[in-house]
């Protein structure tokens, strides 16, 4: 495929998912899962609460410091605990579901069929444990290269300390790297049925013939994720000279761009996907 072609696919892919916001159904996995995570952001508000606080309060001591257990200072650290634990806990255990789900809702719109919720959560269920090791693998990878990024920048990189924004933008495109192999696991396991195996050969073979696509796929709708990441390094600042409450409002606001930024790069995969196979 040439540069034309290829623009061309990109353009094409992305019109094809824009298109897709007309069908509300198609948002039902990804505001599901924004539920679990609008729930994990409540119950982190309310840590001191009992019976939680005897779960999370020895949690955000072990994930945080002895301050962040006192206001106003819980607010410091919460955008952090929520990416700690929604990064260690949701993504890797459920995410894969709403992904499958996703897939297989996106196909059929995509096909002009049927597209129904719980038809398409009951195929990402009876495809489980291939969705969920490959997405374990992914997270594994990603979260490998990731820890090894932040251990040569603390012990060789003098400016990883002194410019944490570019630490973290740096950190955002080079995840995006080695996440763009496993694009199309998903894909391959709820469209073409294929075996764990199978589904990460598929995805690698389908990403290394269309890399720079692919890693566009992810990293322009993701840079709203980026920018929002961005806000939150000002967290204390908005906590002293606003309130706690305005930062809450922003990382709510964060969950609704992660809707959106979701649905973008699933439905653009998920085009792509058709458009490459069939």
């Amino acid at each position: 495929m040439d540069l034309v072609a290829r623009i061309n696919a990109l353009l094409w892919t992305w019109i094809q998912s824009l298109r897709s916001v007309k069908r509300i159904s198609l948002f039902f996995p990804f505001l599901l899962f924004a539920i679990l995570q609008a729930g994990l952001l409540l119950l982190l508000i309310f840590f001191y609460l009992p019976p939680i606080s005897g779960l999370l309060i020895p949690l955000i001591r072990q994930l945080s410091r002895e301050p962040a257990l006192h206001y106003p200072q819980f607010y410091f650290f919460l955008p952090g605990l929520f990416s700690q634990i929604n990064g260690w806990l949701l993504n890797p255990l459920i995410g894969w579901l709403f992904v499958g789900a996703a897939t297989l809702m996106f196909a059929g719109w995509y096909r002009q069929g049927p597209v129904r919720t719980g038809s398409a959560l009951g195929g990402a269920l009876r495809r489980m444990g291939p969705l969920f090791v490959v997405g374990l693998a992914e997270w594994m990878v990603v979260r490998l290269v990731m820890w090894l990024f932040r251990y040569l920048s603390a012990s060789v990189w003098h400016w990883a300390t002194q410019s944490p924004r570019l630490f973290l933008v740096l950190g955002f495109f080079i995840s995006i790297v080695f996440i763009t192999p496993f694009a199309y696991t998903a894909a391959e396991v709820v469209l073409a049925r294929r075996s764990i195996a199978g589904a990460l050969r598929g995805s690698f073979a389908l990403a290394r013939r269309n890399y720079g696509l692919t890693y566009l796929f992810f990293a322009v709708p993701s840079l709203l994720t980026l920018a929002m990441n961005l806000v939150f390094q000002y967290a204390p600042v908005i906590v002293t000279r606003a309130s706690p409450g305005v930062l809450v409002t922003v990382m709510i606001v964060n969950i609704i761009v992660t809707v959106v930024v979701n649905f973008i790069i699933v439905g653009s995969l998920t085009a792509f996907y058709l458009r490459a196979t069939e």
